[in-house]
């Protein structure tokens, strides 16, 4: 339908936009800054999705689905700030990181962290029963580690 199609161009742009920023963020903000904000905003998504605000809007959908008697599936969903920080991570290890051949083996070696990071917390929200986890805190930590021994190198 009509209003299908609007809403999956609206989830495209807002994909490419939320990357586009992480990728200006990642190349010209600076060579602390986006380390510190990935560090920040990991620990931030920690405490908005356990008792800040991401709880009450999930809390607030699942009594909406019961009031109206929904079958509740679950349902994967990654924020744009969530986009934004995965591809700040590779475009700053790609950026900043010297020589050439370097930065190109830490980004898809912080690529890869990243999805990993990603499926360990759904498998964790699997088993732990969770009906929400951060999606930034493992992969963030682990894309940070990578990235610090490629610094140090």
């Amino acid at each position: 339908s009509i209003i299908y199609r609007w809403d999956f161009l609206r989830n495209v742009f807002i994909l490419l936009s939320a990357a586009w920023i992480g990728v200006l963020f990642g190349l010209y903000s600076g060579r602390l800054t986006p380390l510190v904000l990935m560090g920040i905003f990991a620990t931030y998504d920690i405490i908005a999705v356990m008792k800040g605000p991401l709880r009450m809007l999930i809390n607030e959908i699942r009594l909406t689905k019961q009031k109206v008697s929904l079958k509740t599936q679950p349902i994967l969903g990654l924020g744009a700030g969530d986009i934004l920080f995965y591809s700040l991570a590779v475009c700053y290890s790609v950026g900043w990181i010297q020589p050439f051949s370097h930065g190109l083996m830490c980004a898809l070696l912080v690529s890869f962290v990243c999805v990993f990071g990603l499926i360990i917390t759904i498998l964790l929200a699997h088993y732990l029963n969770k009906a929400a986890a951060p999606a930034l805190p493992i992969s963030m930590f682990l894309a940070l580690m990578v990235i610090i021994i490629f610094i140090t190198l």
